[in-house]
Order: C-alpha cells, then structure tokens, then sequence
C-alpha cells in the first residue's frame, strides 16, 4: 500500500481525510498495529485509483517451486524460515502468472 501512495504522490494525510479516517488511525492500520480489513484495504485502494486483486490458492495442489535465488541473482526479500512460520498459508507467485496485474 505504501508504493501506491508513493507513486500517486499522496500524503497519509491526504488519503486519511480521503477515506475518512484520522491520520494516527491509518498510520496505525498501515504499521499493522490495527487490523485492516479488506474494506479499508478497498477503501484505501479505491481512494488512490487502484484495484484490489484477490485469489484464492489450493494449499492440497502441488505447487511448483520457483527458482531460488543466488547471491549474485539478488537475495530474496525475507527470511524463507521465518515466512513460512507467520504465514504458511501463502504461497509466492511468479510475476509471469500474473494477467496484467500491476
């Protein structure tokens, strides 16, 4: 959400009012400190000219594993272990299965 903001050259401030909202409460709702709901995540997206893509994943499907990074390809985001133990439930998605999604 905070690329979005970004590249709409919006200020929290802004899109807080936008929403209707006080800046401490979405501040506290991007840091994840609140909930967020789908929504405000809607609501939020809507309010900067977004779309909010939504798809379910069989977690019984096979998944094929994508590549893995090496040093010199780029280190991966985040710590695979650690992934995995706060959401085992989500799975990556190369960028190439993806239909024009932004």
């Amino acid at each position: 959400m905070q690329d979005a903001i970004e590249r709409r050259d919006c200020s929290r401030q802004d899109l807080a009012r936008a929403i209707g909202v006080s800046p401490s409460e979405l501040s506290q709702r991007l840091s994840g400190k609140r909930n967020l709901t789908l929504r405000s995540l809607a609501c939020m997206a809507d309010a900067l000219d977004y779309d909010v893509q939504l798809g379910l994943i069989d977690r019984r499907a096979s998944v094929t594993p994508l590549p893995r990074l090496t040093q010199r390809q780029g280190a991966w985001a985040g710590d695979r272990r650690n992934y995995n133990r706060t959401a085992p439930h989500l799975r990556a998605v190369s960028s190439d299965s993806n239909s024009g999604a932004a």
